[in-house]
């Protein structure tokens, strides 16, 4: 699979240290956070999912990608596929979309691109959501 990933609208692609800055400001957003289910994280926790990003990429060769619009290159998300912690056997598709980029359909754009593309490289049949396990 290659570094990068594009939708209609979409730049999906592998995390670069100067994007850790804002998954820091993601990282502490109430309102983001409280749609991911928990608290904000501390910086040194951001760094740890950073690094956690990284490892998971060089792992399996796939991950969660970083989100940038297209048109702006602006960064306004993340999306992909990765064995969650809590259920290492099943890959979970996740996202996150910042504040001013939601209701657009892009968590949607994003997640179906990241599933269609990592059904396709590595065969994975069973991909789950946090929601699909409550």
């Amino acid at each position: 699979m290659g570094d990068e990933l594009e939708t209609e609208r979409l730049r999906l692609r592998r995390w670069r240290p100067e994007d850790l800055e804002t998954l820091a400001a993601w990282n502490v957003n109430h309102q983001l956070m409280e749609h991911m289910g928990r608290r904000e994280f501390t910086r040194e926790e951001t760094d740890v999912a950073f690094e956690r990003f990284q490892a998971h990429w060089a792992t399996h060769g796939f991950g969660v990608w970083v989100a940038e619009e297209k048109e702006t290159g602006a960064l306004i998300g993340r999306a992909g596929i990765s064995y969650h912690r809590s259920w290492p056997h099943d890959p979970e598709v996740g996202w996150l979309i910042d504040v001013p980029w939601q209701g657009q359909g892009l968590a949607t754009e994003a997640g179906g691109a990241c599933v269609e593309v990592d059904e396709e490289a590595f065969g994975l049949r069973l991909i789950v959501h946090p929601l699909d396990r409550s």
